[in-house]
């Protein structure tokens, strides 16, 4: 929660994206997109 405030962004929406997304990876996908810093620029 700490990454998600530092990068700017709300630690709920964080969650949320986490919550949502990690379900629908693949076992070869990288954990790594998961990272706020990697994903903050894509939010509305």
């Amino acid at each position: 929660m700490e990454t998600a405030k530092v990068n700017g962004l709300s630690p709920y929406e964080c969650l949320q994206f986490v919550f949502e997304t990690l379900p629908t990876l693949g076992e070869d996908d990288d954990l790594g997109t998961l990272l706020p810093w990697r994903w903050k620029d894509t939010l509305p």
